[in-house]
């Protein structure tokens, strides 16, 4: 058990804007938290989270995974893969993916936030958690199988075995009756980073362009057609995103979901809550922030947020700024 401040909150994932900057996205919050609990009944397909650069994606998610894993009713675990660009090979990949998987899996049903967001936690200490949870028991003997297979075998099973570890996801939901709902940020990244052959052969030439990359997204054909794990995809290259989900292997197998740019109201009532931690002692009405709101909606591409760095600037000042075209 974990010894906690009183009245601390502890999240699963750190979000990174204040609680009360959150604006504007209640509905399609409560929808994708509808479609969450709609896998325990196995009537929540797999989707992709359509929307432009900087507006918030991420943030939604962030959002998304602390609000349902408080929600052990609904047996599904929010595993939450956030996909980068850094190159590696598909046999160090699919340790990465597993690990995190099982991580998060025994995390919501031991109701453990640290244990979901301990990124040091290998996949070796996973295997020696005691627990009297049955879908945790079940979990640690899926570690067991896997790390037999993952340590007797080299580069050559890595493809093999991460066709068969995708299925285990769909699998134990089936078995523990705990479901997995398979959030991926950054989707678009699984065709450009990931490399079926051996690190030195990785390393020997230029893959910055993703050359010689496995579309390892392509990969995801039976599991996003899961009803027991399906999948919510996004990403911050919108139209790689809506090809790879709407063409080729995975065409036809996601609904769509949008996410529109934050309204003007809802502007006018974000610079008004920001300003209490950012306003340097300025008292503004709801009123005057009409204008200010309607300027931002139109020039900034991050409606959910505001940076770091506009946040020591005074309001007058980021207006300003927001107007000049850029």
């Amino acid at each position: 058990m974990n010894t906690l401040i009183p009245d601390m909150k502890i999240w699963p994932v750190e979000e990174m804007v204040h609680e009360d900057e959150f604006t504007d996205r209640v509905e399609i919050l409560r929808e994708l938290d509808q479609w969450i609990a709609a896998i325990q009944r196995m009537a929540a397909p797999s989707t992709a989270l359509i929307a432009p650069r900087r507006i918030g994606k991420t943030v939604l998610l962030d959002r998304l995974v602390n609000t349902v894993f408080l929600k052990p009713e609904y047996k599904a675990v929010p595993f939450y893969f956030k996909m980068n660009r850094e190159k590696r090979t598909l046999r160090e990949f699919l340790l990465e993916y597993a690990t995190t998987f099982f991580r998060q899996y025994l995390a919501y049903c031991e109701q453990d936030a640290m244990l979901f967001s301990n990124d040091s936690m290998s996949l070796n200490k996973l295997a020696s958690l005691s627990t009297t949870h049955t879908a945790s028991q079940m979990a640690l003997e899926y570690i067991e199988q896997f790390l037999e297979r993952y340590t007797s075998h080299d580069e050559e099973d890595a493809l093999i075995h991460w066709d068969a570890f995708i299925r285990v996801l769909e699998r134990l939901g089936s078995h523990s009756g705990i479901r997995v709902a398979v959030i991926i940020d950054e989707f678009q990244d699984m065709q450009t980073s990931v490399y079926n052959m051996p690190k030195e052969l990785m390393d020997s030439k230029d893959r910055s362009e993703g050359y010689g990359a496995i579309l390892l997204a392509n990969t995801f054909d039976r599991q996003a057609q899961s009803r027991k794990a399906p999948m919510l995809v996004s990403g911050s290259a919108v139209t790689m995103v809506f090809r790879i989900v709407m063409g080729g292997p995975l065409g036809g197998r996601f609904d769509l979901m949008y996410m529109k740019p934050l309204s003007i109201p809802d502007g006018a009532a974000l610079l008004h809550t920001t300003l209490k931690y950012y306003g340097q002692g300025q008292t503004i009405s709801i009123r005057s922030t009409i204008l200010p709101a309607i300027i931002i909606s139109l020039w900034t591409p991050r409606p959910l947020q505001i940076s770091s760095e506009s946040r020591k600037r005074p309001w007058q000042q980021r207006l300003k700024n927001s107007m000049q075209p850029t």
